[in-house]
């Protein structure tokens, strides 16, 4: 049973995550008209400046293909049917 006298641990600050790079930027924050409708419940950090999840995307990418593990996907072409386009 637990003690009624503790409480849960809070989730630490978001700006702390913030200055040790380990924040997930929230996209909506910027990329929608009307922002991040989760406003101080939301999960994700919105102390990153614009295009800072595109950033983080093409330097794991980077990473990946310097350590030789990125392989990228190719969807197959459009099907040739031998006729000639309109």
């Amino acid at each position: 049973e637990l003690c009624s006298c503790t409480t849960p641990q809070q989730p630490e600050p978001a700006n702390s995550a913030h200055a040790r790079g380990e924040c997930k930027p929230c996209s909506y924050f910027w990329y929608k008209a009307d922002g991040c409708r989760h406003g101080e419940q939301c999960n994700f950090c919105h102390l990153c400046e614009k295009g800072e999840s595109k950033k983080r995307k093409k330097d794991k990418i980077r990473a990946l293909k310097a350590a030789g593990a990125f392989h990228q996907v190719i969807a197959p072409a459009a099907k040739d049917t031998g006729r000639d386009s309109p």
